[in-house]
């Protein structure tokens, strides 16, 4: 799919990412939103290595009960060798039409 290069602009304005004369705008970050993810401590480590086995491995309730999102959970168990490289969601896989 191929996009015009008003069609982009108009959704780049709709994002509030340009101004009307198509410079760019500054983003402004809410005061509560950070830049740098939260550190894990040893007591939330622990914690998940023992909801790793009390959930039988599920990430949602685990993440739920943390307060943290399902990919932060799925890469510290990861980096704890608790789960394989293959149950890590890496990225979205993105669906392309072939022509």
């Amino acid at each position: 799919m191929e996009r015009t290069e008003n069609g982009v602009r108009l959704k780049l304005l709709s994002m509030g990412l340009i101004d009307d004369e198509g410079e760019k705008m500054d983003v402004i970050r809410k005061n509560d939103q950070t830049t740098s993810p939260k550190q894990w401590t040893e007591e939330e480590v622990y914690q998940l290595r023992m909801m790793f086995d009390e959930t039988n491995g599920d990430i949602k309730k685990i993440s739920r009960r943390l307060k943290r999102t399902e990919k932060s959970v799925r890469m510290k168990l990861f980096f704890l060798d608790i789960i394989d490289e293959d149950e890590v969601i890496w990225m979205k896989k993105i669906r392309r039409n072939k022509k």
